[in-house]
């Protein structure tokens, strides 16, 4: 029979060197520097490592800024990807670039809290990705 040295079988009783447990957060987009979008509606998709869609949304950009809350939906333990659009041709319904703007971040990392914030800038490096969207024909 093997003993362990008292050290190791300290830690094996006080739970010590166990992995953190995964902690749960609030995930929020906020979409800064949107002013070409201005009085645009833009919609959000966010799924899960398997692609199942944990949340969506949409809303209008006023200001130049537009901000989504979901809270408790994101943990620290798992990776997500967003997919968000600007209804830049004003049709209703998510195109593909270049007729809306259209974004796809993958693989999202919260924080060791749970939270997951994402702040994008505007920009126009597309992604044609519709068919994770909401709004979609």
């Amino acid at each position: 029979m093997r003993r362990l040295p008292a050290f190791f079988a300290l830690l094996a009783l006080t739970g010590c060197g166990d992995p953190p447990e995964p902690m749960n957060g609030d995930f929020t987009l906020e979409l800064v520097s949107f002013a070409p979008h201005e009085g645009q509606l833009v919609a959000y998709s966010l799924r899960n490592e398997s692609g199942f869609e944990l949340a969506s949304g949409s809303g209008t950009v006023s200001g130049e800024t537009l901000t989504f809350t979901e809270p408790g939906l994101t943990w620290s333990d798992r990776a997500y990807d967003l997919y968000f659009f600007a209804d830049f041709n004003e049709d209703g319904v998510c195109s593909p670039p270049p007729s809306d703007h259209v974004w796809g971040l993958m693989a999202l990392s919260p924080s060791s809290s749970g939270d997951l914030t994402v702040e994008y800038a505007h920009d126009i490096d597309f992604f044609d990705g519709c068919e994770f969207l909401p709004l979609s024909p």
